[in-house]
């Protein structure tokens, strides 16, 4: 499979085409989207401010957002869990291990 692109195309409502190329190798899989330009300017000053290249910049980003969804799909598993044994602050959590 290594070297193997495949594109996925979609478009619908005036949006522009968005292509998928992976490619994959041992350390490294490439992921090619598009980008409208203000967001690709907005995207290249803060990489640049923070001294990071436009591929680290996006991949901290990604990394960001995979771990708060992981958060929110914890969060909304144990919250009832934690509802239905009456713990709702961190008063409560303190309370119950002190």
């Amino acid at each position: 499979m290594k070297g193997k692109h495949y594109r996925l195309a979609e478009s619908g409502l005036g949006l522009a085409k968005l292509i998928l190329v992976l490619t994959l190798s041992p350390m490294r899989a490439n992921l090619t989207f598009s980008l409208s330009p203000a967001l690709r300017r907005n995207v290249s000053r803060s990489a640049r401010d923070q001294g990071l290249t436009e591929s680290e910049f996006v991949r901290r980003a990604v990394q960001r957002q995979l771990w708060a969804d992981a958060f929110d799909q914890t969060r909304r598993k144990l919250v009832p869990k934690a509802r239905g044994k009456r713990i709702y602050t961190d008063d409560d959590v303190f309370k119950m291990i002190s």
